[in-house]
């Protein structure tokens, strides 16, 4: 399993490629939250601090929600409920595990 800190460097890389966006569903910045997620300020969430915060925060609730399957974690920070229940999300999960891999093999820790 590649650490928790590749894991959210991976979610940004594929999220926005770390440009500071909206999308067209709404969301915000280098983690694209949904504002409506969030407990800042729609405006806040353009800082990229707050981004990432408020992005390790949501993608934390969903392992727990997911009883740390990391897989449908990264499939409900995708789209919600329905990545828990296995119905969307799969394709991002495999893209971000794998990028987050390959950070670890590259930057190995200690």
């Amino acid at each position: 399993m590649p650490t928790l800190v590749s894991v959210a460097i991976a979610v940004e890389a594929v999220e926005s490629g770390g440009r500071r966006w909206v999308e067209n569903a709404g969301c915000v910045g280098v983690m694209q939250i949904n504002p409506r997620w969030s407990i800042r300020s729609r405006a806040a969430l353009f800082d990229p601090t707050v981004n990432r915060e408020e992005g390790r925060r949501i993608l934390g609730y969903w392992l727990k929600r997911s009883r740390g399957n990391l897989a449908k974690a990264l499939a409900a920070y995708n789209c919600g409920n329905a990545g828990l229940l296995g119905e969307c999300g799969r394709g991002y999960s495999r893209r971000v595990i794998r990028l987050a891999k390959i950070l670890d093999r590259e930057n190995p820790q200690p």
